[in-house]
């Protein structure tokens, strides 16, 4: 499979098929669908950061916590991982 369709297949399905050994919890599930809800909520897809069921699924709200590295590019608001606190 060339870069291209692979690339592709990914952003339709959400599956992620490693070439080789992946370190990664998940290979499925990685993308997120777009609400097209209004516009505010449309772009808003593409400026948040979804890192997958795992997180989705802890009990805990140090997910959500904001580190001095990401002020500025991450929203407190809009975080996709889990249930709203």
């Amino acid at each position: 499979m060339d870069c291209a369709r692979g690339i592709e297949n990914f952003l339709a399905t959400g599956n992620f098929i490693p070439r080789y050994e992946s370190s990664l919890m998940q290979t499925s599930g990685l993308t997120v669908i777009a609400d097209k809800l209004n516009f505010w909520r449309y772009l808003s897809h593409f400026r948040s950061v979804h890192r997958g069921a795992f997180f989705a699924q802890m009990r805990t709200t140090e997910v959500r916590k904001l580190r001095p590295e990401s002020w500025g590019f991450l929203c407190p608001v809009q975080t996709p991982d889990g249930a709203p606190c």
